[in-house]
């Protein structure tokens, strides 16, 4: 059953030339986000990012910060490797990188068996949380910033307009809600082709909305950072010792951040989560799909 909408059609074959008009590339091998994304009832195609996440200190950067630009990275070298490779036209490429962390600090996948064991028990009854960054990166040129709106492809003025508003109407806020949106906020950037992110990406801002740009093999990247809280149970029956062995055993645990996977056995031993449940399985799927309807409307 799929979602009869306009612009999801755009990623569609049309009579006329049995063409879509977007191709749409998924810059992850994550069997989980694949099965997210497929959700959609859209096609797509898989191309895992070939790029080395080792060259990103995830110990000395803000999580928010690692995540988002860990996503970005990712998505550039798909971008550009196919752009150079096959000079694919209406290409979106979507990138995704999440996390678990705990006072601050990332927890990765577990190294040994022991390892596991330890994670799990330094998590029982402790709140934690699970970082996702998502950049979605499309061409410049056929943006609104440079076409009338009757033939852009991507409508980023709609997405631009919303973010200076909230950001107007956040005057009013706490200073805390403040950070946490600075930390969180939708970003739209734009990376002259084939050129690294830093320090060459630089903000799209509203007065881009009114200009021509000639730089039209620059990249337009839109990306965000979702975060969901996960409390682990800290009853003896349900989050033992004897029940994390058992479930260190099963192997589920070995190639998952953090040591566990929401989605699988780990669910019998998580209290409660607030926020988005896709998010923890690794693509927060609702933040995704309003941004892309904005964007393609």
């Amino acid at each position: 059953m799929n979602l009869n909408l306009p612009f999801l059609q755009k990623f569609k074959s049309n009579e006329e030339n049995n063409k879509p008009l977007l191709n749409l590339v998924l810059g992850s091998g994550s069997p989980r986000r694949k099965e997210i994304l497929s959700k959609l009832g859209i096609p797509f195609t898989v191309d895992p990012s070939k790029f080395d996440e080792s060259v990103i200190d995830k110990n000395n950067t803000n999580v928010s910060n690692y995540v988002r630009r860990n996503s970005i990275e990712k998505s550039i070298e798909v971008y550009c490797r196919r752009k150079k490779v096959n000079n694919e036209k209406n290409i979106i490429v979507v990138g995704a990188d999440t996390v678990v962390t705990c006072d601050n600090k990332i927890l990765g996948k577990p190294n040994s068996v022991e390892n596991a064991k330890e994670t799990l028990k330094n998590l029982r009854g402790q709140n934690h949380s699970v970082f996702t960054g998502v950049s979605i990166l499309f061409p410049l040129k056929d943006s609104s910033i440079v076409k009338n709106d009757k033939e852009a492809i991507f409508n980023l003025k709609k997405i631009l307009t919303k973010i200076y508003k909230n950001k107007n109407n956040d005057n009013n806020n706490n200073k805390k809600r403040k950070i946490e949106d600075n930390i969180l906020e939708i970003k739209v950037e734009r990376l002259p082709f084939d050129k690294s992110y830093i320090p060459n990406a630089s903000p799209i801002t509203s007065h881009d909305i009114f200009e021509t740009n000639k730089s039209l093999n620059d990249i337009v990247i839109i990306s965000f950072v979702e975060e969901t809280q996960v409390t682990f149970s800290s009853e003896d029956e349900a989050f033992s010792d004897e029940v994390i062995d058992a479930y260190v055993a099963t192997g589920e645990p070995m190639d998952k951040a953090g040591s566990y996977g929401y989605q699988g056995i780990s669910a019998f031993f998580i209290e409660k989560i607030n926020g988005c449940y896709y998010n923890v399985v690794g693509f927060p799927a609702q933040r995704f799909f309003s941004i892309l309807k904005q964007l393609l409307e």
